[in-house]
């Protein structure tokens, strides 16, 4: 759920709010930078409503983790870059680490384009079974 600052939310619905993003994953000082509610009076709701609190020493590594991650970075690139433990990255975002083997995808496509780019190098068109009818030509470009 995302939650603009300038949206006033009262009652239930702000209690309801609360509820949603800390189960959508998000920690306390993120939850309360968002509502506009002391990060005390989070724990409050949340201990009412059945929940224990969850929350991150610092709001602004959470931050970047999420830029990051949503820029399509690895975990070992996020874990380097600011300096971080894969614990933080699995509590905080599950099930965003690659896949295993997701590399080797991305390299056979890398194989293929500098297959390709030999080829249209070598001969100035590219032509193979896979691409049957498309001829690119070197004059064309």
């Amino acid at each position: 759920m995302s939650m603009s600052r300038n949206v006033e939310l009262v009652g239930r619905d702000l209690l309801t709010a609360i509820v949603d993003m800390h189960e959508a994953g998000r920690p306390v000082k993120w939850i309360s930078r968002s509502t506009g509610v002391d990060a005390r009076g989070i724990n409050w709701v949340l201990k009412v409503a059945g929940y224990r609190s969850r929350d991150v020493n610092n709001l602004e590594t959470y931050d970047r983790a999420e830029y990051l991650i949503n820029d399509g970075a690895s975990h070992g690139e996020i874990i380097r870059t600011l300096n971080t433990s894969y614990q933080f990255l699995h509590r905080w975002f599950p099930g965003t680490a690659w896949a295993s083997g997701g590399w080797a995808d991305s390299g056979g496509l890398l194989r293929e384009l500098k297959r390709k780019q030999r080829e249209f190098d070598r001969t100035g068109k590219i032509q193979s079974n896979r691409d049957a009818g498309f001829n690119l030509r070197r004059d064309a470009l």
